[in-house]
């Protein structure tokens, strides 16, 4: 099997020069030099003999294994797994093997003292004069500093993800009370109206203020200020608990929800519930009475106008219910040239 970079066939070896080699035959002292001066692991095995056995090894390979070639030769090379057979690389040798091909392949191997170690091997099947296959090289370099480095780099990406997600989340999140922040509001009703402009989609926007929630946290200590905002976080969420929803802890006490797709009189309906349910809250450790005030807008997108008009009247609106009393809604809607009309 090929593996990308193919490595060239052995063509210009000749079989009876592998085999003078092994034998230390008088035509094969260069050659067998060169194989022994070699920093990388060579080894030699038969493919014409059963199992293709190991023929030859060099000095490299018996310093990588710890294994001497008297103890080796006539074996496979695949004892170098010992029973760590179930490996990519081994069945991609196999696959070269079959085919009679060159391959590449990174495999996990032991040494004699049972010391793991990862063997890059280039493997190659050498051909006679009558194109029969006769023997395979293989090249064996010790990878495995490099791929210690692979796996802490890859270790290290992975945190790297889930701290990034991490971030990601702290960037979003309102700490506190756990709801988006304003950060990432800014980002959902940008998408959210590019998506309505398209379809022509209804848009309400809630602007909401817990009602004299400074004269609360000052008398009444911040601990109690603060669990005031989770509870009156966690109630929204409760009346705004589609998935079209998205609650927001704008600042302070100001909280946001932008509500998708639903009518005029739906979205007053919402807000409405919402004042009920302020007023029916009950806060551990304390007999507050909370209300709130409430500002809407609901809005068809078109092009006459953009998000941050919207936010601009329910703003507007909100500003009028505490003006007019608090525990109370406002819904104001906002002109367009249409309406003028």
């Amino acid at each position: 099997m090929g593996t990308g970079n193919t490595i060239p066939k052995l063509a210009a070896l000749d079989s009876n020069t592998l085999d003078a080699t092994s034998q230390g035959g008088p035509g094969s002292a260069v050659f067998k030099a060169g194989l022994e001066a070699t920093r990388d692991g060579v080894v030699i095995c038969d493919a014409r003999l059963p199992d293709m056995p190991l023929i030859f090894v060099n000095a490299a390979f018996e310093r990588m294994t710890g294994y001497s070639r008297e103890q080796i030769l006539g074996q496979n090379c695949r004892f170098l797994q010992v029973d760590d057979h179930d490996q990519t690389g081994i069945e991609k040798i196999r696959q070269a093997l079959k085919n009679q091909r060159d391959c590449l392949v990174t495999i996990r191997n032991y040494r004699q003292n049972g010391e793991l170690f990862h063997n890059e091997l280039s493997l190659s099947p050498v051909f006679g004069s009558d194109n029969q296959l006769t023997h395979y090289v293989g090249i064996q370099k010790d990878v495995t500093s490099r791929v210690a480095r692979e796996i802490l780099l890859r270790e290290r990406g992975a945190e790297l993800q889930v701290l990034n997600k991490q971030l990601q989340r702290l960037a979003s999140i309102d700490p506190l009370t756990g709801l988006q922040n304003r950060r990432m509001f800014n980002l959902t009703l940008n998408r959210e109206w590019r998506r309505a402009m398209r379809k022509q989609g209804v848009l309400s926007l809630y602007m909401i203020d817990i009602d004299k929630f400074k004269e609360l946290n000052d008398s009444l200590g911040h601990a109690i200020g603060d669990a005031c905002l989770r509870t009156f976080g966690a109630a929204l969420t409760r009346v705004f608990c589609r998935a079209t929803d998205y609650v927001v802890r704008f600042g302070g006490d100001e909280f946001v929800v932008l509500s998708v797709g639903i009518s005029s009189a739906e979205a007053v309906a919402q807000g409405e519930r919402v004042l009920r349910t302020v007023r029916d809250l009950e806060f551990a450790g304390s007999d507050l009475n909370v209300t709130a005030s409430i500002g809407l807008c609901t809005v068809t997108a078109h092009t006459d106008v953009n998000e941050q008009d919207l936010l601009a009247a329910a703003d507007t609106a909100l500003y009028r219910a505490k003006n007019a009393g608090r525990n109370r809604l406002d819904s104001m809607e906002i002109s367009t040239p249409d309406d003028a009309r």
